[in-house]
């Protein structure tokens, strides 16, 4: 149990808060790792990433994930990047990248959503680092040229006439030190086109399957790598120009980077919104060109939810009494979903956790009174207005 734990989290069963206002920075936040919504809608993606793994069909993937306001498709999105590189992360074995959004300032801007969502805000530099390492073990020092020609020769051999993919790599694999400033620095670019080429590049290498004589069976590096843009809908409010330079981007990294890659876009849009963000060259691109659309919660799924998350923080999963949705009265739970006419994580997140930190603020003694109702309007009259 953490040192910072308050005795109202104590007694409340509770190692942290389970419900705050936004969805966690932290990626590996195990709140990431509890889905929203419809099993149906989970299925459909389960499939989706699961399909392009090297040891299932080796496929090429894009999807158009959507929903209205608050529908949960951001959980979503953060939902499969749990679930690969912590939930199933040996099964998996893959490179995933979430970019939050590539509007910036009124214009599509790769170069700053490359800058801020892959350099800073993912696993890249760490995923580089590891593979130059895997790269040396398993790949180079197996050539059987190894001892005989210079590395930078083996390096050109295994990518077959890729001459700018094998001297990328040759730089690569030439630096001082492999540590993460240097790799780092290494990443820069100096323009949108140039981060969108390092995009495929460094994706497409990730899975690249190499072979030579002195390998036993091809290898590559990761099962698959995954690449997940939200907030697509930003760009049907910027002049035309900058949607068909966002849609030629799309179609070049799907076209490029090859097998075992999946591109999921997500929007706040319905289906027929879709239009206005991809041109048809990219919508006959999409596995299913309905899309997979992310209804709002029903009152089923909000309870589901909601004790998961709870038991997700247990600080002893099986204290009687104190499990479940302790510590809320169970009609008050009740109350709240049927009271929330469109209800999402956002708004359990954000209402769930007023309503437990008023019971630390107002020395609620939960060991005797549970929050409900009369408690939580008494302080906040508002709370079940929408």
């Amino acid at each position: 149990m953490p040192n910072n734990t308050s005795e109202y989290q104590v007694a409340a069963n509770l190692i942290d808060y389970p419900f705050t206002r936004n969805l966690p920075r932290d990626y590996s936040d195990s709140k990431n790792g509890i889905w929203a919504g419809h099993t149906e809608v989970k299925d459909k993606i389960l499939r989706t990433i699961n399909h392009v793994r090297a040891d299932k069909y080796a496929t090429n993937s894009m999807q158009f994930v959507f929903g209205d306001y608050g529908c949960g498709k951001t959980h979503a999105l953060r939902w499969i990047l749990y679930y690969i590189l912590h939930e199933k992360n040996d099964e998996f074995d893959s490179a995933v990248y979430l970019m939050n959004k590539v509007v910036n300032q009124s214009k599509v801007d790769y170069k700053w959503a490359y800058e801020n969502y892959i350099l800073n805000g993912s696993n890249m530099i760490n995923d580089l680092m590891d593979f130059t390492r895997w790269f040396n073990k398993n790949i180079i020092t197996q050539h059987p040229d190894y001892t005989e020609v210079d590395k930078r020769e083996v390096i050109e051999s295994l990518f077959g006439g890729n001459h700018g993919m094998s001297g990328r790599i040759n730089e690569l694999m030439s630096l001082p030190n492999i540590n993460s400033d240097n790799i780092s620095d290494f990443l820069q670019v100096k323009n949108e086109d140039e981060a969108v080429a390092n995009i495929i590049l460094y994706l497409s290498l990730f899975t690249y399957k190499f072979d030579h004589e002195g390998l036993d069976y091809p290898r590559q590096f990761k099962k698959a790598v995954y690449l997940m843009i939200d907030e697509l809908d930003l760009t049907t409010e910027l002049p035309t120009k900058e949607i068909v330079k966002n849609n030629l981007h799309i179609r070049r990294m799907t076209d490029e980077i090859g097998s075992c890659f999946s591109l999921i876009l997500a929007a706040t849009a319905t289906a027929a919104e879709r239009d206005g963000m991809l041109e048809m060259y990219n919508i006959t691109r999409l596995d299913d060109q309905t899309g997979i659309s992310i209804p709002i919660m029903i009152s089923e799924e909000a309870e589901t939810f909601i004790k998961e998350l709870l038991e997700a923080f247990r600080i002893d999963p099986n204290k009687k009494g104190k499990i479940g949705n302790f510590p809320f009265c169970d009609q008050f739970i009740d109350e709240f979903i049927e009271s929330t006419p469109e209800i999402s994580a956002r708004i359990i997140l954000s209402k769930l956790g007023l309503a437990l930190r008023t019971g630390e603020i107002e020395d609620l003694d939960i060991s005797k009174n549970l929050i409900d109702s009369k408690f939580i309007l008494k302080h906040h009259p508002e709370f079940f207005d929408f």
